[in-house]
């Protein structure tokens, strides 16, 4: 059973209304996730119930909610903070930000506060049949949410896309297509600017663009689900010690009966039974994790459900903490026991795999209970300046089939395996944020370097061409027409990530150009 106060407070919200969140189930594979745009995934607000149903059909579930946090420090050490644990529209809220400086939610712009839901099998239909006569394009290909709208002040480009004839412009009546991951996805913006924060914390001015996709597949691939997300500094003020966090409230069928542990060198956060029953899902309960594939983990915590030192966060100071590494108090988590107290600090508690001797709950045998988990991370330099993006990508992993405590220790494998198969399914989607390339023209390669870049640059190229250089918004920053093999460009661009179009004849070549000034 979840605390009172949480189930209160879900159903004032259903009482009140939450004006623009939407739900969509996301349930492509073994998988049935419930999806929201108000900051809390996997969660049945209507109900106070879990929403990560796996196996599908089996009305057992492996997560209750899923939420991500971010904080940092202004030039002034003055904490900013957008972070929830269970409330919808807490410090999240649908669409997209403006960019002039301001990063405010426009009220009457809807486009960007929907969620895209799409399969591959569709966008494959499209790319065959676009130009066939009595074609019937679908809605969400041609309303996907490629482009801001300028005039509430929007990025130019916002959620991926395939440019096939190479003219900057989502034009689905060309061919033009959206990119995803996945079989089946679901794509959606979010802001911390919509509103008051509940977690007490400074707005930040953060746009979030979210991909949850799966696969269906005959392996463990097919009960797992991925997260692309790319964060935004959207506003005026640098970060400093800035840091992201993934927090997970687990429970794994019964929530009474838990434990939690981490794995450093697969990056996964994990929950399963304490008892080899469950109430929900029976003898040899599954395990359940939750694994960064393209960063490491810097800090791992077991949250309890009691108030104290361990328990919920409440303030945005408390969420601040648990990301590095602190218990409420302020003391350091601490090798051994339950890690409070110790004398040895650590970076991640109960990392010890759950089948051997080493530091996890069930040596320590502790009492099994409610759980929730929270591992953070922070890119290199911990500085988040005005236009910066971030990429963090995730996934989900199920083990059963073996007894608790070996389906725990299974997990880390197949978080092994996961961080494998994304490595193995091609170039990362933040890779193509703004567009893709045009397909079927390789005449002309270009690289930058170095890149990301303090100011001067080399586009390594061949032959002659002209270079334009665009904001994320738009704007012509710099251009050129009359280049040759390789070019040494000097900026005084602003920090953030521009885009770099080279023109051969009629052919436009697209690259990233990210710029931080030391």
């Amino acid at each position: 059973m979840k605390k009172l106060k949480v189930t209160i407070a879900l159903m004032v919200m259903c009482l009140t209304g939450i004006s623009q969140v939407e739900y969509q189930y996301l349930e492509f594979n073994n998988v049935r996730a419930l999806l929201s745009n108000g900051g809390v995934f996997f969660n049945d607000p209507d109900l106070a119930n879990p929403g990560y149903e796996v196996p599908k059909g089996s009305e057992n579930h492996g997560i209750y909610s899923m939420s991500f946090w971010f904080g940092g420090e202004d030039v002034n050490g003055q904490l900013k903070m957008a972070a929830t644990t269970y409330e919808q529209e807490g410090d999240f809220f649908p669409g997209a930000l403006t960019v002039s400086g301001s990063a405010e939610l426009p009220e009457d712009e809807e486009a960007t506060k929907q969620i895209y839901s799409i399969s591959q099998s569709l966008i494959d239909d499209h790319i065959a049949n676009y130009d066939e006569v009595g074609y019937e394009m679908p809605a969400v290909i041609e309303n996907w949410p490629a482009h801001g709208d300028l005039a509430y002040d929007l990025a130019f480009y916002l959620a991926p896309f395939q440019d096939v004839d190479g003219d900057g412009i989502y034009d689905p009546t060309s061919g033009d297509y959206p990119l995803i991951k996945g079989d089946k996805a679901a794509y959606m913006i979010l802001n911390d600017k919509g509103g008051i924060h509940s977690s007490g914390g400074d707005p930040i001015g953060l746009e979030i663009h979210l991909l949850f996709y799966q696969y269906a597949t005959d392996d463990f691939i097919n009960n797992s689900t991925f997260v692309n997300m790319r964060i935004i500094n959207r506003g005026t003020q640098t970060l400093f010690d800035f840091r992201s966090a993934c927090f997970v409230d687990g429970d794994l069928g019964n929530s009474a009966d838990d434990y939690v542990g981490f794995n450093e060198d697969a990056d996964v956060m994990y929950c399963y039974n304490g008892a080899p029953i469950d109430g929900d899902y029976g003898e040899n309960p599954p395990a359940i994790g939750v694994t960064l594939l393209n960063e490491d983990v810097a800090k791992f915590t077991s949250i309890s459900g009691s108030p104290g030192a361990m328990g919920t966060p409440s303030t945005a100071a408390d969420y601040y903490s648990y990301m590095k590494g602190r218990w409420l108090d302020g003391s350091s988590f601490t090798y051994g026991g339950n890690g409070y107290g110790g004398e040895e600090e650590t970076d991640f508690l109960y990392s010890g795999l759950p089948t051997t001797d080493s530091w996890n709950e069930a040596t320590e045998e502790n009492p099994p209970g409610e759980r929730k988990m929270m591992m953070s991370t922070q890119h290199s330099g911990g500085v988040l300046s005005p236009g910066m993006e971030l990429c963090y990508d995730y996934a989900i992993v199920y083990s059963d089939g073996e007894g608790h405590l070996e389906n725990a220790t299974n997990v880390v494998g197949l978080a092994e395996d996961a961080k494998a198969f994304y490595l193995a399914d091609g170039e990362p989607y933040c890779n193509n944020v703004v567009l893709g390339l045009p397909e079927g023209k390789s005449e002309l390669e270009f690289s930058i370097y170095p890149n990301p870049t303090s100011g001067v640059f080399t586009i390594q190229a061949q032959g002659e061409y002209s270079a334009t250089i665009f904001t994320l918004d738009g704007r012509v920053v710099y251009q050129s027409n009359q280049l040759s093999g390789n070019s040494v460009i000097e900026t005084d661009f602003a920090n953030g990530t521009y885009l770099v179009v080279l023109k051969d004849g009629d052919d436009n070549y697209t690259n990233q150009l990210i710029v931080i000034n030391k």
